[in-house]
């Protein structure tokens, strides 16, 4: 009987993440990926190429180059306040769901190498939202736990990023649920909704990976503009709403400090 180790994993963004589909349109410079539901979703390809890039073995055995890969990464598909994920179209979405259609828009200006703004160089970027959950699958052909389990222990590595702006702040995960079963392929239907079988926790890797945190006061005000104004002022900071599971809702709107102000402060 023709049996392979299985994995389904759900994962939470820490940051909102810049998942871009490589194309623009009439509204925006960089839309984000989005599914056959118009919901975000981050490609299989993307999580395969990030974990081959960090898995220290024996890389064109297990994600291939002349025959094959022996593990298999579905797309991440968007966690609903269920806990689930829509695999066929939708005929009608929830409030929840509803809150997908218009997400966080980043403005951005290029910078030649004196460090000033290039001409013309002014842009956008969808960004989805922190603290979206989304659902993936792994299967892995090879009949070795032992290494199944090394692929998935990668997924807890601190330096573990999906989608552009890793070194600005995006992108950055936690495992909200790992679930692992050990099934012949007569009985595995393929759906991330199919209970496959209890969750484990795994150990961190990176263990000795050092994190600096750097708490900022300022001494009197601090502003970090948006690029707008409202009907009280000519200039209002940045704002920016996260996902809250809990309430199935997004959270009230918050002051954010852009890690590319900070990283350029720096630099500079």
């Amino acid at each position: 009987m023709n049996k392979r180790y299985i994995a389904h994993i759900v994962i939470e963004a820490q940051t909102p993440l810049k998942v871009g589909s490589n194309k623009s349109d009439f509204l925006q410079d960089a839309p984000i990926q989005r599914d056959w539901n118009n919901l975000p979703m981050i490609l299989g390809t993307s999580i395969a190429g990030v974990l081959r890039k960090d898995f220290n073995g024996d890389v064109k055995d297990i994600f291939g180059q002349d025959e094959g890969s022996q593990v298999i990464f579905s797309n991440a598909l968007l966690v609903d306040e269920k806990g689930e994920v829509f695999e066929k179209l939708l005929l009608q979405k929830t409030p929840f769901l509803k809150i997908f259609e218009h997400i966080p828009i980043r403005e951005h200006t290029a910078i030649n190498a004196k460090g000033v703004a290039e001409d013309t160089s002014k842009y956008d970027e969808e960004v989805v939202y922190k603290g979206t959950r989304f659902k993936f699958s792994m299967e892995f052909l090879k009949d070795d736990q032992a290494k199944f389990q090394e692929i998935l222990a990668l997924l807890t590595s601190k330096s573990f990023r999906l989608g552009g702006g890793s070194t600005k702040g995006f992108g950055k995960f936690k495992i909200v649920e790992i679930k692992t079963a050990y099934l012949a392929l007569d009985g595995y239907t393929s759906s991330l909704n199919q209970n496959i079988g209890k969750a484990i926790s795994l150990t961190p890797t990176n263990s000795n990976y050092i994190t600096y945190l750097l708490k900022l006061k300022p001494d009197d005000f601090f502003m970090f503009g948006s690029g707008f104004g409202d009907s009280d002022a000519d200039m209002t900071p940045v704002l920016e709403q996260v996902v809250d599971y809990a309430k199935a809702t997004l959270t009230e709107q918050q002051v954010l400090i852009p890690a590319s102000s900070i990283k350029g402060a720096i630099a500079h």
